[in-house]
């Protein structure tokens, strides 16, 4: 029987490769909350789902400029082409 598959990375690639995953975990996070509080403010979603301020602030900015549709107004953004 061979042994699993294992791929060997350089050490600043798997790093990258977790932080990609890590804003994108923070993503689907504050999209699901703003699915749900479609009026929620900012800070109140910082409030709610966990990780650095600044990191959910921009995922809140993000997701309301037309990232996420789960949002109102980022549907809205994404119909008109913003």
């Amino acid at each position: 029987m061979s042994a699993p598959f294992t791929l060997c990375v350089p050490a600043a690639v798997a790093d990258e490769l977790r932080e990609y995953g890590r804003v994108w975990q923070l993503r689907a996070r504050v999209c699901s909350y703003l699915a749900r509080h479609p009026e929620a403010a900012a800070n109140d979603v910082q409030r709610a789902v966990p990780g650095r301020r600044a990191d959910v602030l921009a995922a809140v900015l993000s997701a309301r400029s037309a990232a996420c549709l789960h949002h109102p107004s980022g549907l809205a953004a994404a119909q008109i082409g913003t």
